[in-house]
């Protein structure tokens, strides 16, 4: 069952066609959110009273934001579940699917930047950044999201990551964010390669699952913390052409847009674009005026 895809506003594409939907107009669908489970969906956004000693892990794409920047065109793809009841487990047991990625729907090669905003309360950050101490665990796949070449979560490129780890030597590219009023954990994971012409990159994420030690004692605390028993990974893509042959991610991501410097949750961020002189290359639109799918 496919729901809740939202489309960018009549921005047409001349040859494209829709992979998922062909019925629809030839336009770029901004973020593809494929529920994976009927489970809890005549309740879905709803925080009915249930108690509060339960959680339930919630996708909510009408929050993602998706950015362009250079004449980039990208979409953000998630397969989750709407709304999953979250029960003590691990990677192996009780865990939720949550599988994001970006597919490159544009004709160029794009940078990809992700940052994943996670309740600080539900999180062991900075400066310990200890998952052991997490209530929510999420995870990403050793062989494909965290291999050579895809997503380092790392401050900064060539920093020794091994294959299969999230940073080297340059530690957790991280900050802090308040978004309505609850105070978020980011991470920054930049994709390591370009993302060519039609390609769905690896995934930066694929799961999340309750601490095994959670008891109905911490799930009360965390609601009187953010009040509510929703909890959400909210996601924000940095997608960019690389108009000026700068040839790494981190590079022009920190120049477009320094990690922290805007709220990219909640902004329409359209960054200084500017093209070298020795070119005569123009960047194109940044993004387009009415952006209601994502507001």
């Amino acid at each position: 069952m496919l729901n809740n895809i939202s489309y960018e506003n009549a921005t047409s594409i001349p040859g494209y066609t829709n992979d998922w939907y062909p019925e629809i107009e030839p336009v770029i669908p901004r973020v593809y959110h494929e529920y994976i489970s009927e489970e809890f969906k005549e309740s879905l956004y709803t925080d009915e009273e249930i108690g509060k000693d339960q959680a339930f892990f919630t996708a909510q794409p009408d929050t993602y934001k998706v950015h362009m920047y250079g004449g980039a065109k990208a979409q953000l793809v998630q397969k989750a579940i709407g709304k999953a009841k979250l029960i003590p487990g691990s990677k192996t047991k009780n865990q939720v699917p949550n599988l994001i990625q970006v597919k490159n729907t544009g004709a160029d090669p794009i940078f990809v930047r992700i940052h994943l905003a996670i309740p600080q309360i539900l999180d062991d950050a900075s400066p310990r950044f200890e998952a052991l101490y997490n209530m929510l665990h999420f995870n990403a796949n050793k062989e494909t999201g965290l291999a050579a070449g895809a997503f380092s979560w790392a401050k900064e490129a060539n920093d020794g990551r091994a294959a299969g780890a999230f940073v080297g030597s340059s530690g957790w590219n991280w900050y802090q964010l308040t978004l309505d009023g609850i105070v978020y954990s980011v991470y920054v994971a930049t994709l390591e390669t370009a993302l060519e012409a039609n390609k769905i990159s690896p995934d930066v994420i694929h799961q999340v699952y309750l601490d095994a030690k959670a008891t109905g004692e911490d799930l009360k605390k965390v609601y009187d913390e953010i009040k509510t028993n929703l909890w959400d990974i909210r996601v924000a893509v940095e997608t960019a052409v690389d108009l000026n042959g700068v040839g790494e991610p981190f590079e022009l991501f920190n120049q477009l847009s320094p990690v922290g410097a805007h709220n990219l949750f909640k902004e329409d961020f359209k960054p200084q674009y500017v093209v070298d002189e020795s070119t005569d290359d123009e960047p194109a639109d940044e993004e387009p005026e009415n952006d209601d799918a994502n507001s």
